[in-house]
């Protein structure tokens, strides 16, 4: 039960997987994020209400 706790809190060891459509991002493999810490955050408006409004702050381009 604690470990559970700490995992969704991001206190553990375990990511949860992600699908992730843009493939010109490095952390992408095999369409999942492979990024060791995702942020996401609002994208031109201070209170999101939907995913247009969301942005992820982790996109590294590939080289």
């Amino acid at each position: 039960m604690e470990t559970e706790k700490l995992n969704q809190t991001g206190g553990g060891d375990s990511v949860p997987d992600i699908k992730c459509n843009v493939v010109e991002c490095h952390y992408n493999k095999n369409i999942m994020c492979n990024a060791p810490m995702i942020q996401v955050d609002h994208s031109g408006v201070s209170r999101s209400t939907n995913s247009e409004q969301t942005k992820c702050e982790t996109f590294k381009p590939k080289a």
